[in-house]
């Protein structure tokens, strides 16, 4: 199965130690989710808005071994879901994403995400 990864798993030294494998991958888009800040956090989460669109990275064929890895490190507020995103090659993918579970949204902040801490982040 496919992971799209919108934040700090887009950084490939971070997916290899984290995953454990670094699967083939390429740039693609999630209609239908906003990605914001959290709170305090170098890190953000999605939740669902029908106006807007995340772009990512598409992770192919994410072996078996890894989901527990990915599922521990994204934690208890995060739930894994079955989307659908399109390729830069404008080709539709089945693929996991993380997102933001209902109860932890009063973590997220009303901001655009910049990524630019993930090279230094601790999770």
């Amino acid at each position: 199965m496919n992971l799209f990864a919108y934040g700090t798993l887009m950084d490939k030294d971070i997916m290899l130690k984290v995953a454990g494998c670094l699967p083939d991958c390429g740039p693609a888009r999630l209609q239908g989710f906003k990605r914001m800040c959290v709170r305090g956090k170098a890190y953000p989460g999605i939740i669902p808005s029908n106006s807007c669109a995340v772009d990512g990275l598409l992770y192919r064929d994410v072996p078996s071994f890894a989901w527990q890895n990915l599922d521990d490190y994204e934690g208890i507020i995060y739930k894994r879901q079955l989307v659908e995103v399109t390729t830069h090659e404008n080709l539709r993918s089945e693929a996991y994403v993380y997102v933001i579970r209902k109860a932890f949204y009063h973590l997220l902040e009303d901001k655009p995400w910049s990524g630019t801490d993930i090279f230094t982040m601790e999770r």
